[in-house]
């Protein structure tokens, strides 16, 4: 079995201090449509935003925080565009697969950061090298602020929607046949309790993240690894062993099932993010529910309610 990915979870559960809400948004509901691009081997939210008028594309990453600022740049894009009230941060980010960055991270504000019709102004922007030299990314303090609704179903992106949208689409979608299931809120991001085989353990909502199995939850609940294997490059420059899934994997959450998930991958994720796992197996994360689950599922997630709606399944005959 050919793995799917030479890259996991780039850049995932990138934690930083608690942003100070200095910057006065001018929150006006939009909708826009966000394109799915494979990079680093996963398949990831895309959407047009501009800093100081310049264009750029950013990632819609629901596990990302970063140190210092609520969007990411990188170095070069920050002097282009105007970044300005440039702070030196921590070591931080990868400039190719497993080699940190010698240009570190900085802090600072950029004048305008325009998403759809909502404009930021004196916006905290964090600066460090990815790999992914045309895209930043858009993390989740910033849409949770802006209660941003990412539609899988649909490629829409809504920005700082009404109350009465958001009712309107609770409605409309469990009218047609969605399950709409309530996320917790841990460390700043959302998470959910899956079952597998029976086994269960939280793992978290992942917008522009693969499909992962933690390796120790997948041992547990009998999840096998595929033959050949790739390594997966942390944000610090970790390496850790990656596979696919030796069979497609069934997710369950609250009775609901999942279809038979392809492409899901097992990984060391305590390893590759360089965290030490906790002594009790059933507080460990169990992984990410991304890129496949998200698609497969015709999933919506509106990060103001913490809410994941998702398909139902066809009733068994």
């Amino acid at each position: 079995m050919k793995p799917a990915f030479r890259s996991l979870l780039a850049f995932a559960v990138i934690t930083g201090p608690a942003v100070a809400q200095e910057h006065a948004p001018a929150e006006r509901m939009s909708s826009a449509t966000f394109r799915s691009v494979e990079s680093g081997g996963q398949i990831r939210p895309v959407i047009s935003a501009s800093f100081n008028g310049h264009p750029f594309d950013m990632m819609l990453h629901s596990m990302a925080r970063f140190p210092g600022g609520e969007v990411q740049l990188r170095h070069a894009q920050a002097r282009e565009f105007g970044v300005t009230e440039l702070r030196k941060g921590p070591r931080y980010g990868i400039d190719r697969p497993g080699h940190a960055s010698d240009l570190g991270s900085q802090s600072g504000r950029i004048a305008d950061l325009a998403v759809g019709r909502t404009i930021d102004h004196n916006a905290p922007i964090s600066v460090f090298e990815v790999p992914q030299t045309d895209l930043g990314m858009i993390g989740i303090d910033w849409m949770r602020r802006q209660r941003v609704i990412i539609d899988f179903s649909t490629h829409q992106a809504t920005i700082a929607p009404t109350a009465s949208h958001v009712a309107g689409l609770n409605k409309r979608l469990t009218a047609t046949g969605y399950r709409a299931i309530h996320l917790l809120l841990k460390g700043g991001f959302y998470e959910v309790r899956v079952s597998v085989n029976g086994v269960a353990r939280n793992m978290t909502i992942g917008s522009a993240s693969h499909t992962v199995i933690d390796a120790a939850f997948a041992a547990t609940a009998g999840v096998g690894h595929g033959k050949e294997a790739a390594t997966g490059f942390g944000p610090t420059g970790t390496r850790a062993l990656t596979s696919d899934a030796s069979n497609p994997v069934v997710f369950e959450i609250d009775g609901w099932r999942s279809p038979a998930i392809e492409r899901t991958a097992v990984n060391d994720v305590y390893g590759y993010m360089a965290m030490e796992r906790p002594a009790n197996a059933a507080r460990a994360t169990g992984g990410t529910l991304g890129d496949t689950f998200l698609m497969a599922t015709g999933a919506v997630i509106d990060l103001g309610s913490g809410t994941l709606y998702v398909r139902n399944q066809a009733p068994r005959t």
